[in-house]
């Protein structure tokens, strides 16, 4: 995922399916929330009233 977001922070996660992404065990997963939801909504890929789960 970092070759699409430019953030080291997903250096351990890869996206397994529509919707899917996993990660490694080492992954902070309040920081990739954050900045996962800012990338998205930055590229306008989610609409301001959706919710990223993170689980």
């Amino acid at each position: 995922m970092r070759h699409f977001t430019g953030l080291s922070s997903f250096d351990e996660t890869l996206p397994t399916g529509d919707g899917v992404l996993e990660a490694g065990l080492r992954v902070d997963t309040a920081a990739i929330h954050a900045q996962f939801e800012q990338w998205l909504r930055g590229r306008k890929m989610i609409s301001a009233d959706a919710v990223l789960r993170i689980s």
